[in-house]
C-alpha cells in the first residue's frame, strides 16, 4: 500500500511495543524453508532481495572441507578471568616495611559460541540479559563504553563486531548465581542459552503475522540500552540526555528503581495540539487517542499511574489524563487512560481512537529460578516466559481483525530494543537525531522542554504490522 493510500485509508493506528528482543531470537527462521518473502521493499542503501535472517546467514558462510559451515557467530568466545597471587613485593605501609601480596589477571577461555536452532524452554535465555548502555557495547563491540563516554567513536572501536555477547551474558550469570565462578570452570552450562533462537513453531503467533502480513529486518532502536531510553523517543522523539535508566528520577532514589522522569512534551500533546487548531483526518473525523494498560506497574501501592504515565509529567497538564483504573468498560470514563478491558471494549464497538497506545503487563526477574522478586507479564522480557506475550498478542490481534473498524485500521506490534537478547546484524554508524544535525530547538517556555540525547549508533530489535500497511522501517517489526 501507498503512502498516499494509507492516508485515504486508514483511521485508526493501533500500537503495542512489547520489551527487549532482538530480530534473530523471534524470527531469525521467518524464512528458513520458503526462501524469500512474496514481496520486498527495498533499503535505498540496500538492494538485497531477501530477508535478513539467521537462514541467510548459515547460507553466506563459508565451508570447511568436510562441508561444514563455518559461522561468523563462532567469533562469540567467553572466558573467566582469574586474579593468581604470584608472589609479594615489599612496600611502606606507613611507618613499616611490608610484603604486599602480587597478583595476575589469567583469562580461562571457555568455548566458541554459535547460534542453536530452537530455545530450549520458552523462558530462554534463563538469566536476564543485561540492557544498559555499558553492557550493549560490550555485546555489540566486544567492549564495554560506559553510558558517561558515550557510544564509541570509530577511532576507539572499527566497527560493531557482534561478538560480545557470551562473554557479556556470562557476567550475568556469575552476578546472579553466587558460586558460579568455580563451577564455570569445569563447564559451560547456562553460556549458549544466550545464542538459542526460537523457531517459528515456537513462537507462532509473531511468526505467523510476520509471515503472513509485514516485518521490517531493518528497524533499529534510538539508543543502544534500556527500556525507558527507548521509550521515551517512542512517545517524545528525545530521551533528554539519559542513556540509562535511573538518572532522571526523583532525588534520593537509587537508580536501580529506574523511575525516570521525562519533562517534555509526547506525542499526546501533539495530537492534542492538532485537535485544538481542528486538523482532522480526510474522513473529517476528530484526531483522538487513548492509552491502554494493565495494572500499575509494581511495586502497585508505590505507584499513582501507569508506567508510561508516571515517565512523563506533563501529561497532568492534558485534559482527562488522569488514569481510570475501573474494570468494567461499560461505565462511560473521560479519561484517556484506561485499562485494557476497555480496548477489547472499544475494539468490538468500533469506537477506537484515531491513535491506540498499548503498554502490555511487565515482567521481572533476574532469572527463571527468582522467586523473591519476580514478576509474570506478557511483554516477551527475558527472561519471563514468552507464552503469555504470545497468547497477549493473538488477542490484540483477534481484537483489532474483529472490530467493525479493521478495514480501516493499521496494527503496529514493535518491541523497544533488543535487550541483551543475540542478533547478527552491525547497527549502523552515524544515526542522525530527530531533529537533524544542528543543536536541539530551544527549551518550550510552556513545558520548560529540553530534547537531548543523542547517540551515534542505534541498535535494531523488532516491529509488526498488518497487511501490506507498513513500509519496512530491525528490531522486531512484524
Amino acid at each position: 500500500m501507498a503512502l498516499e493510500d494509507m492516508q485515504q485509508n486508514i483511521e485508526h493506528v493501533v500500537i503495542l511495543m512489547l520489551e527487549n528482543r532482538g530480530l534473530d531470537t523471534v524470527l531469525g527462521w521467518l524464512y528458513e524453508d520458503d526462501g524469500r518473502p512474496d514481496h520486498l521493499i527495498g533499503n535505498a542503501q540496500d538492494d538485497r532481495k531477501y530477508f535478513n535472517g539467521l537462514d541467510q546467514l548459515y547460507q553466506q558462510s563459508p565451508q570447511k572441507e568436510n562441508g561444514e559451515k563455518i559461522v561468523p557467530q563462532s567469533l562469540n568466545q567467553a572466558y573467566l578471568e582469574e586474579q593468581v597471587l604470584t608472589g609479594y613485593e615489599p612496600e611502606m605501609v606507613g611507618d613499616m616495611l611490608v610484603d604486599v601480596p602480587v597478583y595476575e589477571t589469567h583469562y580461562h577461555p571457555k568455548d566458541f559460541y554459535v547460534t542453536r536452532r530452537g530455545a530450549k524452554a520458552p523462558h530462554s535465555p534463563y538469566v536476564y540479559t543485561h540492557e544498559d548502555h555499558e553492557h550493549v557495547t560490550h555485546q555489540v563491540f566486544g567492549k564495554a563504553f560506559p553510558a558517561e563516554h558515550g557510544s564509541p567513536t570509530e577511532a576507539q572501536a572499527p566497527g560493531p563486531t557482534m561478538n560480545g555477547f557470551a562473554q557479556d551474558y556470562l557476567s550475568n550469570i556469575l552476578q546472579h548465581y553466587p558460586g558460579a565462578q568455580h563451577s564455570m570452570r569445569k563447564q559451560t552450562t547456562g553460556i549458549e542459552h544466550i545464542f538459542d533462537v526460537y523457531t517459528p513453531e515456537q513462537l507462532p503467533v509473531l511468526n505467523g503475522l510476520a509471515k503472513h502480513y509485514a516485518v521490517s529486518d531493518e528497524w533499529f532502536c534510538s539508543v543502544p540500552s534500556q527500556t525507558n531510553t527507548n521509550r521515551a523517543f517512542f512517545i517524545a522523539g528525545t530521551s533528554m540526555g539519559l542513556s540509562q535508566n535511573g538518572y532522571l528520577q526523583p532525588k534520593g532514589l537509587p537508580p536501580i528503581l529506574a523511575d525516570d522522569r521525562f519533562h517534555c512534551k509526547t506525542l499526546w500533546h501533539v495530537l492534542d495540539e492538532a485537535r485544538e487548531k481542528d486538523i482532522r483526518l480526510r474522513s473529517q473525523k476528530e484526531i483522538t487517542w487513548k492509552h491502554y494498560h494493565f495494572d500499575y506497574h509494581y511495586p502497585t501501592p508505590l505507584q499513582n499511574g501507569p508506567y508510561t504515565y508516571r515517565l512523563f509529567p506533563y501529561l497532568k497538564n492534558l485534559e482527562n489524563t488522569t488514569p481510570d483504573n475501573g474494570r468494567n468498560p461499560t461505565i462511560p470514563t473521560d479519561s484517556r487512560f484506561v485499562r485494557i478491558e476497555r480496548f477489547w471494549w472499544d475494539a468490538k464497538e468500533g469506537t477506537l481512537p484515531t491513535v491506540s497506545i498499548i503498554e502490555p503487563k511487565w515482567s521481572y526477574s533476574h532469572h527463571t529460578d527468582d522467586t523473591f522478586v519476580r514478576a509474570e507479564g506478557n511483554d516477551y522480557h527475558a527472561p519471563a516466559d514468552t507464552t503469555p506475550g504470545e497468547e497477549f498478542v493473538k488477542q490484540v490481534y483477534d481484537a483489532v481483525t474483529r472490530s467493525p473498524s479493521w478495514d480501516k485500521t493499521l496494527l503496529v506490534i514493535t518491541f523497544d530494543e533488543h535487550g541483551g537478547t543475540y542478533d547478527h546484524v552491525p547497527p549502523p554508524w552515524g544515526a542522525i537525531p530527530p531533529w537533524g544535525q544542528e543543536d536541539p530547538h530551544e527549551p518550550d517556555a510552556k513545558y520548560n522542554e529540553s530534547p537531548q540525547g543523542r547517540d551515534p549508533i542505534a541498535h535494531r530489535s523488532h516491529q509488526s504490522c498488518p497487511p501490506g500497511r507498513a513500509a519496512p522501517s530491525r528490531e522486531s517489526d512484524d
